[in-house]
């Protein structure tokens, strides 16, 4: 089949999962947002991909207001015309659209079913449950409306969609309310690159480059956004300040770095150390410099929301302390690969406590961290994956 693979953010399992697709035959055009910053995977055209793969990002030729709520709508929505005219100019048999906002991802499937294209929705999040408690908090009787006209967008978009994939069974109360067919809905979770993050030593290059080599490093790398706490790093920063050898990485932008990098000037924690998100290509280097990686999910977060940056942290060997609600997909893969540690969102304390643990302990650091890779290698195998979705394909082609 023609198929387009769209996925806004342009993360490194839905490549991984197209080039396996172009592998097995399928002309797969891949889309993402290029103007939107956030950790990706390899969005490069190499010498080994298919001749049947390939890459386009979508520019909305500005810079994207992510903080600012109501012009990043407009953004957003005019991105959504500029996707379905690529859409249009790809002419796929299908379209499988994951990360996409709501309003996008609207005008996007409104082209398809117009134009007689199927379309999977690769269902990430509840994303009309989060907008409606972000916008009844911020804007009042106003927010309540803007929430619940969400609410009835996301619930029409699934209903209209051919089929869904959802990244974890949590999403059932959902699918009966909404009154959606459960054999529409398919469980896929999601996974992270394990092919491409083969396991370095500490000291590498990009380790040595920024001095981090010698170093005990903590690691952060990924969004810290609003369903982030960034608070809990500084309180991690200021713990252990008066160690030397001690460095916290946040790989990251936004305000809420911004914020660190304004307390870490007025407390003078040196041991706060800031980076922007790093090429996919030094990936595996950067994660190999990471002695423990951390975390952070918001308890309104609940259980749909699964940090991708915790499957990829899987994928390095190195052992986890995640700040996540007890009951998020997440913090239930933590606990069955033992491959870290699972902390409330609200006890800083114990955050710290265990990482002191795992400072005091490098036997337990290599077993922890032996367990997440050896969870990595079970469960994020891309043929396995891509057999998954070449089946449902076939369902929804015929």
């Amino acid at each position: 089949m023609k198929i387009a693979i769209h996925d806004y953010s342009g993360h490194p399992f839905t490549i991984q999962l197209s080039r396996e697709l172009a592998k097995r035959g399928h002309e797969i055009h891949y889309l993402y947002a290029s103007f939107f910053q956030t950790p990706r995977g390899n969005l490069m055209k190499t010498t080994s991909d298919h001749r049947n793969f390939n890459i386009t990002g979508i520019s909305i030729g500005e810079e994207f207001e992510k903080y600012s709520y109501f012009k990043r709508i407009r953004q957003e929505i005019k991105y959504g015309f500029k996707l379905a005219s690529k859409i249009k100019r790809i002419t796929p048999e299908l379209v499988i659209s994951a990360n996409n906002p709501l309003d996008p991802q609207d005008i996007l499937q409104r082209y398809c079913l117009g134009a007689e294209i199927k379309f999977i929705f690769w269902w990430q999040d509840v994303y009309s449950r989060a907008i409606y408690g972000h916008c009844s908090k911020h804007y009042g009787f106003l927010g309540k409306l803007i929430g619940q006209r969400y609410l009835a967008l996301e619930r029409k978009i699934l209903q209209k969609s051919q089929a869904i994939v959802a990244i974890t069974d949590d999403f059932f109360p959902w699918v009966r309310k909404w009154g959606i067919p459960e054999s529409k809905v398919k469980i896929i979770e999601n996974w992270g690159p394990l092919s491409e993050i083969p396991m370095l030593p500490k000291k590498n290059e990009w380790a040595e480059s920024h001095g981090f080599s010698d170093k005990f490093c903590i690691l952060y790398s990924g969004t810290l956004g609003l369903k982030h706490n960034p608070r809990i790093l500084l309180e991690v920063a200021r713990y252990f300040r008066n160690q030397e050898n001690l460095a916290i990485i946040i790989i990251s932008d936004g305000p809420a770095v911004t914020l660190l990098q304004n307390e870490k000037q007025k407390e003078g924690l040196t041991n706060l150390h800031f980076l922007p998100f790093q090429p996919f290509e030094l990936l595996p280097q950067v994660l190999a410099t990471a002695d423990v990686f951390t975390a952070i999910l918001e308890p309104e977060a609940g259980v749909f929301s699964v940090p991708s940056k915790i499957l990829t942290y899987l994928c390095a060997g190195r052992p986890i302390v995640a700040a996540v609600p007890q009951e998020n997909l997440a913090a239930r893969i933590l606990k069955s690969s033992d491959g870290g540690f699972v902390i409330d969102p609200s006890n800083e304390k114990d955050l710290i406590l265990k990482i002191q643990k795992l400072i005091d302990s490098p036997e337990l650091r290599k077993k922890i961290g032996n367990k997440a890779r050896e969870y990595a290698v079970a469960q994020f195998n891309i043929l396995q994956k891509s057999d998954i979705f070449e089946d449902l394909i076939n369902q929804v082609k015929f």
